[in-house]
């Protein structure tokens, strides 16, 4: 460059020489020729001389100009095709950026979805925690009152024993119950006949030991209850001839039968208590097989939605090591292409099983 440059000024000095001579003959030139004066043969060479050198010099310089007009067109070829290709990356960018965004927001969204059925599934989960613990509670309920009722059971029969050893005949009235608590009811008709011929044959004091017995353990209002049983029970002639004859019993009748439908009706509740303990255990079955099908499917969903997160952060950590790097558009791998898909099969609920309706207390209240 200094050797151009120093090259240019000696060019530079050597015209401006060339030059001032030049001018000089040019002005003795014109004054000749407008004098009228003969132009020597020297100084017309001198002139084509310095034409033809002039004319060299512009061809030179025309020929450079050529020469750096093509280098210019080539850097602007150059530059125009690298334009274009950083045009090309920066569009494939641009929709790689839209795609990832794209993308970004499906996960968002099925993310949201999975909390939802997350935080559902733990609703259903601690319903059913909350059905077995009732489940449990109603049924030490049903065995603590299956306890109680067996206790009064075993109470009212010993008092029966002993009021059928104080009326003498005690070996015929408990056959007589027993009979009538196991749904034997043409017995009825025997324990009639029995205290009319008890009627025949006991003194005043057993009547009155009787019907102080019966008073302790029957009040008078729990009399109805005698009278309710043989009409529901009027299909059988027994029952029927002695609700026709109920106004002209004696009491101690009257309170042997409400004794004896009393007897019935426990005999029923006892029966319909297993059979509700037996449908509350069942139902405690079936909520522990239900909490340990939830469960499994919980723990399936903690793992299906840890797993895109573990992956989301590892492609975050590897974007950033190798952000530094150039690549080149062409061997650039789009990660759009490596979706997640969610192909796990959305897990149907099943409602639950009503407990309430299979509990001791609903079918106590329907009967």
């Amino acid at each position: 460059m200094r050797s151009e440059r120093i090259d240019s000024d000696e060019a530079e000095t050597k015209s401006r020489t060339n030059l001032s001579q030049e001018v000089e003959e040019y002005i003795k030139d014109t004054i000749d020729h407008s004098l009228g004066l003969p132009i020597s043969m020297e100084s017309l060479q001198k002139k084509l001389y310095t034409a033809e050198e002039s004319q060299r010099r512009l061809r030179e310089q025309y020929q450079g100009l050529i020469s750096r007009l093509k280098e210019k067109d080539h850097v602007i070829d150059r530059v125009r095709s690298e334009a274009s290709m950083n045009a090309q990356a920066l569009k494939k960018f641009v929709e790689e950026n839209q795609k990832l965004a794209s993308e970004c927001g499906n996960l968002l969204s099925q993310c949201k979805k999975l909390e939802k059925e997350c935080l559902l599934y733990h609703q259903d989960r601690d319903a059913l925690m909350e059905f077995g613990n009732e489940s449990d509670e109603r049924a030490r309920e049903a065995e603590a009152r299956v306890r109680e009722l067996e206790d009064e059971i075993g109470r009212m029969s010993e008092e029966m024993q002993r009021f059928k050893r104080q009326i003498g005949d005690g070996e015929k009235l408990e056959r007589s119950v027993r009979v009538n608590i196991s749904k034997k009811m043409y017995l009825l008709a025997a324990t009639y006949n029995h205290f009319n011929i008890v009627e025949n044959c006991t003194t005043p004091l057993e009547e009155d030991l009787l019907d102080s017995v019966l008073g302790s353990l029957i009040s008078k209002d729990e009399t109805i209850m005698g009278r309710l049983f043989l009409e529901a029970n009027i299909h059988d002639q027994s029952c029927q001839a002695l609700l026709s004859k109920w106004d002209h019993l004696k009491p101690s009748t009257q309170k042997v039968l409400s004794l004896v439908s009393k007897a019935k009706k426990f005999e029923k509740e006892k029966e319909c208590i297993i059979m509700n303990l037996a449908k509350a255990e069942q139902e405690v079955e079936l909520v522990s097989t239900l909490n340990r099908k939830l469960d499994k499917e919980n723990r399936k969903l903690l793992r299906q939605q840890q797993s895109p997160l573990c992956s989301a952060d590892k492609n975050r950590n590897s974007a950033s090591a190798k952000s530094n790097k150039r690549k080149s558009p062409k061997t650039m791998s789009s990660p759009v292409e490596k979706r997640l898909e969610f192909s796990s099969p959305e897990i149907s609920r099943k409602p639950l099983s009503p407990v309430w309706n299979n509990s001791p207390d609903s079918k106590m209240n329907n009967n």
